[in-house]
């Protein structure tokens, strides 16, 4: 790995430390207030030694960067944390999933130096690789067949008893006025997605999904308003407020959409992971015995919501982009070597044709899916298999 290319992941690095530096400010009451400081000061200094001289990054000096990365990680399990971080005049999330992320993304910067060093073991990427994360879909091994699993939505006690009550609302009232609809002259196309916003909160399986429909319905109901008569469109208006009401009271929810804020990649990047889509999905029809029929089906469901939309807006971006790396989180997983785990041989084969699908049929794929927040470790698991010669370079 060239020196510049070592230093400008340095650089990276600092700029991280430097704005946990800024809003842990915020905590100076704490009674580990000093001890966090003493970390980040000491991850600060083997910052700048390393970028002033590149060539000492060496094994262990990596390794002493990633041990000082996990000290100051490991204050995120204090209680004192679980408070609300402001940031830049900006309420962002707490303290405590502020530093878990941060520190997060410095261990990937760290393992992608690791791995431009040649150093980065089948046990370090395996610790780079998240579970599933919160999307439209996300997916699981059933004997060697790739599927969809379920997400159940979860909140607090008292709240899940109001959302519950307000789903019993939104679909006895959506019901009436979907009666309405299918009785005017409105598109064809916004009926279809009403009743799919319906048929997603009667399922009751994943909270995205019914924020992606309503989305669109939404959209389609503006283009739609000179159809409607004005008593209608406002059913249709308010019910679907209704509804991102009922959205807002789960935490799943809330995290996805401030993720989605950060979102941000232009309509051509967009067409890259949409185009990704469309190719696993054909991939897993033309081989039905590598996954379910529900796995293309919510590949091209995510591709249809960033395709069909004339801006598509964080949320739909991100579910696109979230869908896709999950596949990838469940493909890798498979051909990471890990002492004591044991990997069945159909899964490895599955995930390897996956995997040389997208490095040989996706090449922009691994690049702009890495801008999306959270994603960064894909780069660094591409580059593994690369020096493995599990992928081509």
């Amino acid at each position: 790995m060239a020196f510049q290319r070592i230093i400008n992941l340095l650089g990276t690095m600092q700029t991280r430390v430097d704005r946990v530096d800024k809003y842990i400010e915020h905590v100076d009451d704490w009674s580990d207030f000093p001890k966090l400081k003493a970390s980040l000061a000491r991850l600060k200094d083997r910052i700048a030694t390393y970028e002033s001289r590149p060539s000492i990054l060496k094994t262990d000096a990596v390794d002493r960067m990633r041990q000082d990365i996990q000290s100051v990680r490991s204050f995120a399990a204090d209680p004192f944390l679980d408070r609300r971080m402001i940031y830049s005049g900006v309420d962002r999330t707490t303290l405590r999933q502020a530093l878990e992320k941060d520190c997060d993304a410095l261990s990937n910067i760290a393992a992608g130096i690791q791995i431009g060093l040649g150093q980065l073991t089948a046990e370090d990427v395996a610790q780079l690789i998240p579970g599933q994360k919160i999307a439209a879909y996300q997916f699981a091994f059933e004997v060697d067949r790739i599927i969809v699993i379920d997400q159940p939505a979860w909140a607090s006690d008292h709240e899940t008893a109001l959302a519950e009550a307000a789903r019993e609302l939104l679909l006895e009232q959506g019901e009436r006025i979907l009666a309405d609809l299918r009785s005017s002259n409105c598109p064809p196309r916004l009926i279809e997605t009403f009743a799919q916003v319906q048929t997603r909160l009667a399922w009751n399986r994943n909270i995205i999904q019914v924020g992606m429909e309503a989305q669109t319905c939404t959209q389609l109901l503006a283009s739609s308003s000179e159809e409607l008569s004005s008593t209608l469109f406002g059913l249709v208006k308010a019910h679907l407020a209704g509804v991102a009401t009922y959205l807002a009271q789960f935490p799943d929810w809330r995290l996805f959409t401030e993720n989605a804020a950060k979102a941000e990649i232009d309509r051509e990047s967009v067409s890259e992971l949409v185009a990704t889509a469309r190719i696993l999905a054909r991939h897993f029809e033309i081989n039905s015995d590598q996954a379910s029929h529900s796995v293309p089906a919510a590949l091209n469901n995510v591709a249809d919501h960033a395709e069909n939309m004339e801006n598509p807006d964080g949320r739909s971006i991100l579910a696109l982009g979230r869908t896709l790396e999950n596949i990838w989180s469940i493909v890798v997983a498979q051909l990471v070597e890990v002492k004591n785990e044991i990997v069945k041989e159909g899964r490895k084969a599955i995930a390897k044709a996956v995997l040389g699908l997208i490095v040989g049929s996706c090449a922009g794929f691994v690049v702009i899916i890495a801008k999306l927040p959270g994603a960064e470790w894909i780069e660094s698991t591409l580059s593994y298999f690369i020096s493995v010669g599990l992928a081509g370079g």
